[in-house]
């Protein structure tokens, strides 16, 4: 089965997705991301999905150097896309996003919480190392495993590693020095 649909399809620039919400073609009420030039749906969250983004907030912050904050299911700006990571990592201060959402070079890690969405998810690594973001985690709820994608050559993630429950991983650039996240931590 080819994954090429039966009927051709509209690609939007990141400026025509902006347009369309500015004339009121897209509004808060669509729940909506710009994935690679496509209007795609977003997926409906559950109490599992919301509760575990929140945990994992929680577990993040107080570990943040002070120019770093997390955005929470906010728009990000890359080159072909808008997604809406559950959360970013995102260089600070927050009020030089007053005007423009983060894009790429701002971005220190994304995280998705994947329940049903995990091909999606999956797939949106193109996206998200295309977009130059350094570290990009899935949080897969089913497998109770963490996919960490990093190490950009040619616009794609080199790395693929799945952390499981007894295994720690790295925070990364925009942590302390040395911090690790257990991954049970990670889940309820």
């Amino acid at each position: 089965m080819s994954s090429q649909p039966a009927f051709p399809v509209r690609h939007f620039s990141v400026e025509e997705y902006h347009r369309l919400a500015e004339v009121g073609v897209l509004t808060e009420a669509d729940r909506v991301e710009l994935l690679e030039g496509v209007i795609s749906p977003k997926m409906v969250h559950s109490p599992i999905h919301d509760a575990t983004v929140s945990i994992i907030e929680q577990l993040l912050r107080p570990f943040l150097l002070p120019q770093w904050f997390l955005r929470i299911q906010s728009s990000i700006t890359l080159q072909s896309s808008e997604p809406e990571p559950d959360i970013a990592v995102v260089k600070g201060p927050p009020q030089q996003y007053a005007s423009r959402h983060p894009g790429g070079s701002d971005i220190a890690l994304a995280i998705e919480v994947a329940e049903t969405s995990l091909l999606r998810d999956q797939a949106k690594a193109t996206t998200y190392s295309g977009g130059r973001i350094g570290c990009y985690w899935i949080v897969d709820l089913r497998n109770r495993v963490i996919e960490v994608h990093d190490g950009i050559e040619n616009d794609a993630y080199s790395q693929c590693r799945r952390f499981q429950v007894k295994e720690s991983i790295k925070g990364g650039i925009a942590f302390e020095g040395g911090t690790e996240f257990s991954v049970s931590d990670l889940f309820l």
